[in-house]
């Protein structure tokens, strides 16, 4: 059956057009199949070798689509094993590839040099769409998108493919359909998982939302090969709200770190492993449970160090700093904070500085006017130029020099209205009540107490503490 379907297409052309057109080689004999399955490591999809048995190596349209012979099919490079060259577009220099889907079956689709572009699940379908946009003489890849699935329908790639352009085009209720059949087909394909639950987030939230989840339990890392579908970290903020109960969020981040990552190859895995850690660290956090999200933000960073994709993830260096010092863990947090100063990123470096100096204030250091000195020399944004303003205003109330602090204030307040973030004003708010009430004015420091809190709600459990000791 695999045979006919592939040759049907294949058939039509050759008797359409002279016989000039399309040079098709004889069929390979099984020891080369044999020896080309050896050499690759890994046995050839099924209707490829069929194909090959019947003509091994075409050139169809005058060489405008060649199918490599099995002496000429050959792994993408040394880094990339995973993915099989089989195909050449000699007039665009576009090559197809094809490789291992990691759940039983293949993807071929179009290799750039970096990536494979899953396009089919059967060599069959993409001989079928390749031919049918030969034929339909197509000059943009936007033209040829809808004639590839018309020519293979009932392909999961295809069928997702087709809902993205119905999507983008403003028809949700149709991408969801086919959506739907695409992960009935397959229900593996991360991306009609994930494209299903945007197709149904304007009206059925909670679907979507058991799509999105759909989609990273689909997830498995590292991808069977460069340009796999993978689930996107920004769902991750969506997903928790899957879950009534925190802990059986956390559980279930916890099932994707110990069951679904074995490694990370690339840069995008490690930014799913990255965004799974923090999204648990933070559910922990805000559960009250510091020490166990300490130990999910060291946990990472020993991950990201043992990876193929070897990394350091600095804002999670700089969480894990700011969760040290929480925890009263001073030195561990300055040891980190020396880290990013010496070796991270610049745009970390004035978060950085801002921790250190909140160390520095609170421990009542000598060097801290140093320190805050240096973090305003940073680039900060307004949110961070808040926090530096309640610093400085801190450690000027512990000195008692009342008109210094409501000058920071006033500079504090201008960029607040900036930033525009409820948590950045309620953290003004403490500065503003400790510079009343320094004054002797309580009523003043207890309206701005009380405006802190009721900014604060159940965002920041350690501010609103801080202002519920003060009023």
């Amino acid at each position: 059956m695999e045979a006919q379907l592939s040759a049907a297409p294949l058939d039509r052309v050759v008797a359409k057009y002279r016989r000039d057109v399309h040079q098709l080689a004889p069929g390979a004999p099984s020891e080369a199949l044999a020896a080309l399955e050896g050499h690759l490591q890994r046995r050839l999809p099924l209707d490829l070798r069929d194909f090959l048995l019947r003509h091994n190596g075409t050139q169809l349209f005058r060489d405008t689509l060649r199918i490599r012979s099995t002496s000429e099919m050959t792994p993408a490079s040394e880094a990339v094993p995973q993915v099989i060259l089989f195909a050449d577009a000699p007039l665009t220099g576009q090559i197809s590839g094809w490789a291992l889907d990691g759940a039983g079956g293949h993807a071929f689709g179009l290799w750039d040099g970096e990536r494979l572009h899953p396009q089919h699940a059967t060599f069959n379908g993409w001989l079928a769409g390749e031919i049918a946009i030969l034929e339909g003489r197509v000059a943009t890849a936007d033209e040829a998108a809808p004639i590839r699935f018309e020519a293979d329908p009932d392909d999961s790639y295809q069928l997702a493919s087709a809902a993205e352009r119905v999507l983008r085009a403003g028809r949700p209720d149709e991408a969801a359909a086919l959506l739907r059949t695409a992960t009935d087909r397959d229900p593996r394909n991360v991306l009609a998982w994930q494209w299903l639950g945007d197709a149904l987030a304007g009206r059925e939230r909670t679907s979507a939302r058991q799509a999105w989840l759909a989609a990273f339990r689909a997830t498995q890392l590292p991808l069977p090969y460069p340009g796999a579908p993978c689930v996107e970290p920004d769902l991750l903020r969506s997903l928790g709200q899957v879950f009534f109960d925190p802990a059986d969020w956390e559980r279930e981040l916890e099932h994707f770190l110990e069951n679904q990552v074995k490694d990370a190859r690339t840069p995008e895995e490690v930014r799913v492993v990255v965004a799974v850690s923090v999204a648990l660290a933070r559910s922990r956090v805000a559960r009250g449970k510091r020490s166990a999200a300490r130990e999910a933000l060291t946990d990472l960073l020993a991950r990201c160090r043992s990876f193929t994709h070897a990394t350091v993830p600095w804002p999670s260096v700089l969480e894990l700093a700011r969760l040290e010092n929480g925890l009263g863990h001073h030195d561990e947090a300055e040891a980190l904070i020396r880290r990013i100063r010496h070796e991270g990123p610049p745009e970390l470096l004035g978060p950085a500085l801002l921790l250190l100096a909140a160390i520095a204030v609170t421990r009542q250091e000598p060097w801290a006017e140093e320190i805050l000195e240096e973090a305003a020399a940073t680039e900060l944004d307004d949110a961070d130029r808040v926090r530096l303003a309640a610093l400085r205003i801190e450690r000027a109330l512990r000195n008692e020099r009342a008109d210094e602090a409501a000058k920071v204030l006033e500079g504090g307040r201008n960029a607040a209205r900036r930033a525009g973030q409820v948590l950045v004003d309620a953290t003004l708010q403490v500065a503003e009540g400790d510079t009343a009430r320094l004054r002797g004015d309580v009523p003043a420091a207890r309206a701005a107490y009380e405006r802190g809190l009721a900014l604060a709600e159940d965002r920041d459990p350690e501010l609103k503490f801080r202002l519920h000791l003060r009023l």
